[in-house]
């Protein structure tokens, strides 16, 4: 396919920096579209008359799609077979289209759910290709990178409550606003996001292969189980601390000033987290720092039903904190499990941690909102410390299996080390 770019422009976009910078903003735009639904959620119920519960599966259904996409791509092999940058801007450009359809076609919530499922399929194709191409173009600083990707993640899902700040707009207007976002995201995946020099290690295993060798290493599979604990409880303050908020206020729909304060807290607080957290991590231990992430973000959810009640200069900051740190280790997550990976089987390895991941957010997004409708909105959140208590448990074995590795390997080396050149 010949490139669009003079040699200048080709020369200015092989450069790491650049393509990161590219990478980040098509997560920005691409996955403006995956919280879409939970931003326009009180709307929804407006005009649907449906229960918080019936529309989690808004929410749901885009997590088993993203989660059932990832995995038949990683088992297929679909991840190591097609050029990245072709199949993040395609799939950017599906998602673009089946969120454009539930703004202008859908009209009850069997039809939104439909959509929204392939929705999840097609952004199986937008953030773990996102991950490899990022791995890929770094490595020294690759937990920073990953990072910074992650924080583009947290400032895509929260875009719509921008959108929503300078409204307030019809649930519709909002949710073609983010059509239009991910969709831009397809272009630039195309036309000027292109896979690292890492990219190019020929697989000696993938799918089911590879899968195998993902469970057998202790590094990785204990990466992934922490990964595993930090999203028991990601995407469900992601879905419901907008509903928190909203009613810790006695409110029925958010005002500008409260869907500004949402895009603050889990859009540029996780952008914030993600990127301290990140260069933190490459300099003072990876899963010193992930477990650091999930003591706070654990620590908040205990103290939720204090933060519920209390006047609106303490709940801002403390739901900044909060939005920092609930997603700050998951570029961490995916630096370990990336270095600890070979090189042909990333992308694999990155689909089958983030699907699984993903089916887990499903037993939590429906259950906070049974809770709510049982106990309140107050204590909601705080049965979700459960995950964060579990991954630290999983960074302090992954911690020590690393520097099991680390020290089987000095004893290799050093009595080659100790030999003397011979003339």
């Amino acid at each position: 396919m010949r490139e669009p770019w003079s040699p200048r422009w080709q020369e200015i976009l092989q450069r790491s920096r650049v393509q990161i910078t590219l990478l980040v903003l098509t997560q920005v735009l691409g996955l403006a579209v995956w919280f879409s639904s939970a931003a326009v959620m009180p709307g929804l119920q407006q005009e649907w008359g449906i229960s918080a519960s019936a529309g989690a599966w808004l929410t749901m259904s885009t997590q088993i799609g993203f989660s059932i996409g990832a995995l038949a791509f990683a088992v297929s092999g679909i991840f190591e077979k097609i050029a990245p940058h072709r199949l993040l801007g395609f799939s950017a450009l599906g998602a673009s289209t089946l969120t454009l359809a539930v703004a202008t076609v859908a009209s009850s919530l069997p039809t939104a759910v439909g959509l929204r499922f392939l929705t999840g399929v097609c952004l199986a194709g937008v953030y773990p290709v996102g991950l490899r191409l990022v791995a890929s173009w770094s490595l020294r600083d690759r937990a920073q990178a990953l990072g910074v990707l992650g924080g583009g993640l947290a400032v895509g899902s929260a875009l719509p409550h921008l959108v929503n700040g300078f409204g307030p707009w019809p649930w519709r207007t909002v949710m073609v606003c983010a059509a239009a976002a991910c969709a831009l995201a397809g272009v630039i995946g195309l036309c000027a996001v292109r896979p690292g020099r890492r990219a190019s290690v020929q697989p000696r295993q993938h799918g089911a292969g590879a899968v195998r060798q993902l469970i057998s290493q202790p590094v990785s599979r204990y990466a992934c189980l922490g990964y595993f604990g930090h999203m028991f409880e990601l995407y469900a303050v992601w879905a419901w601390l907008p509903m928190f908020a909203l009613r810790s206020r006695g409110d029925e729909q958010p005002s500008a000033a409260m869907s500004i304060m949402l895009f603050v807290s889990l859009g540029i607080g996780g952008l914030i987290g993600c990127v301290v957290w990140g260069r933190m991590a490459d300099r003072s231990g990876r899963h010193l720092m992930a477990g650091t992430a999930l003591a706070i973000s654990g620590t908040c959810c205990l103290v939720s039903p204090l933060m519920f009640s209390v006047d609106t200069t303490l709940q801002v900051p403390f739901l900044f904190v909060w939005g920092a740190a609930v997603i700050a280790d998951s570029g961490i997550f995916s630096t370990i499990l990336s270095a600890s990976t070979a090189g042909g089987s990333v992308g694999t390895a990155l689909a089958v941690q983030t699907s699984i991941g993903f089916m887990i957010t499903l037993i939590t997004i429906q259950l906070t909102p049974v809770i709510a409708d049982s106990i309140g909105w107050r204590y909601a959140l705080v049965y979700l410390v459960a995950g964060p208590l579990f991954g630290i448990g999983a960074m302090y074995l992954g911690a020590r299996a690393e520097s099991g590795l680390e020290q089987s390997d000095a004893v290799l080396v050093a009595p080659l080390a100790a030999r003397k050149p011979t003339t």
